[in-house]
């Protein structure tokens, strides 16, 4: 009983952190992007498409993060 405690409060911990920090990224990209000449966010924009797929792959892997917390604060 006391590991699972000690399990859902490390997850918990871990979520708040991780939204802090996703929105602390968010931030600073809406920054860059403000900040760089047109021309440079032009070639961003061009350069989207590699760097699309990655964002997928870690949007559904927070969404099963996410859900895994989930189970663990029900069973909690």
């Amino acid at each position: 009983i006391i590991s699972t405690n000690i399990f859902c409060s490390i997850s918990t911990y871990t979520r708040i952190n991780a939204r802090r920090w996703r929105k602390n990224l968010m931030s600073r990209n809406t920054y860059t992007l403000k900040m760089l000449p047109q021309t440079e966010q032009n070639e961003k924009e061009e350069r989207l498409p590699l760097t699309f797929p990655p964002k997928i792959l870690v949007l559904s892997l927070v969404k099963g993060i996410r859900i895994a917390f989930y189970l663990i604060k029900k069973v909690c």
